[in-house]
């Protein structure tokens, strides 16, 4: 889906469906005299496509929960270049999201972020 934005045609889909999100780097350290892993964060606020939410019952818990998907559409450039998105959050509409897989297109334009509510 997303090598098939380009140009004028990824401008208007971001133009009519993009929100605000805030992308969340997560770096993490261990205090060594507390044996305890402390977390920084920083926020970085990008426009993002969101698309529909994904349900589906987990087989690990023999179907009695259910975990939350939805994928996010970034422009790279809004994105610092140094971030590594396997390990961010996205905060949108009072959720939490992990980002469980990243998926960039072809062109380099366009970044697919699937997240999982945490």
């Amino acid at each position: 889906m997303i090598d098939q934005l380009r140009g004028a045609e990824l401008d208007r889909v971001f133009a009519d469906w993009s929100a605000p999100v805030i992308v969340q780097r997560v770096d993490q350290g261990l205090d060594s005299d507390f044996d305890e892993v402390s977390e920084s964060e920083t926020n970085f606020e990008v426009e993002a496509v969101q698309l529909p939410l994904r349900s589906s019952a987990t087989a690990r818990t023999g179907m009695q929960h259910v975990a939350t998907e939805c994928d996010f559409l970034m422009r790279t450039i809004d994105l610092p270049g140094d971030l590594a998105l396997a390990s961010c959050r996205i905060l949108t509409a009072g959720r939490v999201w992990s980002v469980i897989q990243v998926t960039r297109s072809s062109n380099g334009q366009v970044v697919q972020l699937r997240g999982q509510v945490t």
